[in-house]
């Protein structure tokens, strides 16, 4: 049974002692059989009923159930971030939690009966005032003493288009000569917008106006913010991060360059490849025709004597005509 290594009782006292470790979570009662015996062999037997009593030795266990990583700064109040679920062994004080969050922060947790908590919104969101949260949960129990268990959720405010560009002032002015070269640079204004990424890139145009009836584009012309953009972290990769989206366009460039400069020195390789096989080919057949020239100049004419013709009495008249068959190299004849 599982009490017989956890008590033990006095032979000749009866008294019931405790020899082992008793855990509340694991068994809240023990039923103990006692028997009693004379030396006449007369018994009696009872039964003890120990209840055991919790102790608060089991801090809350946080289990994050879904979160979000990212969230849009326009998202209303109520729009749940992060579900959690909140379990303690103990019971009664003991495992009664409740949680809190840390900072002053727009965030809010919900809890439930069956040990489920939520966090949610309670305010309103700004990027441009807190670009990220981490929000720190603190979730304890009421036992004498408190123990308690903490979580840190990261979130990050994603960006809304809900800033319009702004001009450093109101009204500028400038001055420039007259009989001036087309094309001079004549004054420089900035726009700056709090929002982030595309929603803060800001372009210029002019607008439809005219000066004593002559229209302002045709007097001048307005052309592009260079954009600096400065991030501020704590590693390299974060950085990266931060400047993909600029980045983008470059590296688009960068790759097309490449690839035509590859192309290019493809081609002239091939080109360089085929001249130097076409001028191999015309020295390889013109070696051999010299060889074969200065070879064929030597080769001795044979003459050949068909056998129905014959010189006739040794005189030195051809009477009959004679065939010579000649052995040649090819285009000999230079």
């Amino acid at each position: 049974t599982p009490s017989a290594n956890l008590f033990d009782i006095g032979q000749y006292d009866g008294v019931l002692r405790l020899i082992g470790n008793v855990d509340y979570e694991k068994n809240k009662h023990y039923q103990i059989a006692i028997q009693a015996s004379d030396q006449g062999g007369h018994t009696d037997s009872c039964k003890v009923i120990i209840d055991v009593t919790d102790t608060n030795d089991n801090k809350p266990v946080i289990s994050i159930m879904s979160k979000s990583n990212d969230i849009s700064e326009n998202s209303p109040p109520g729009t749940v971030v992060a579900m959690m679920n909140i379990q303690d062994a103990d019971t009664n004080e003991n495992g009664i939690v409740k949680c809190e969050l840390k900072e002053n922060i727009p965030f809010v947790i919900h809890s439930s009966s069956d040990g489920f908590y939520s966090l949610v919104i309670e305010g309103e969101l700004d990027r441009e005032r807190e670009s990220g949260y981490n929000i720190s949960v603190t979730c304890a129990d009421e036992g004498v003493p408190s123990l308690s268990s903490s979580v840190t959720l990261s979130l990050q405010i994603s960006d809304v288009n809900d800033n319009a560009p702004v001009f450093d002032k109101n009204s500028y002015e400038a001055s420039i000569q007259e009989n001036n070269t087309p094309g001079l640079s004549i004054f420089t204004v900035r726009a700056r917008d709090a929002d982030f990424n595309q929603n803060a890139r800001v372009s210029y145009i002019l607008e439809d106006s005219s000066v004593n009836g002559v229209p302002v584009s045709s007097l001048v012309s307005l052309s592009a913010d260079i954009s600096v953009n400065v991030a501020v972290a704590d590693s390299f990769p974060e950085v990266l991060s931060e400047f993909t989206d600029f980045t983008h366009d470059k590296d688009y460039n960068d790759s097309l360059t490449f690839y035509l400069v590859l192309a290019l020195a493809v081609v002239s390789f091939l080109f360089i490849v085929s001249i130097i096989a076409i001028l191999s080919v015309k020295c390889y057949r013109w070696r051999r025709e010299r060889m074969f020239y200065k070879s064929g100049a030597n080769l001795p004419v044979i003459p050949y004597y068909p056998p129905l013709y014959a010189d006739v009495g040794g005189t030195g008249t051809l009477q009959h005509v004679y065939n010579y068959e000649v052995c040649r190299t090819t285009d000999s004849r230079k």
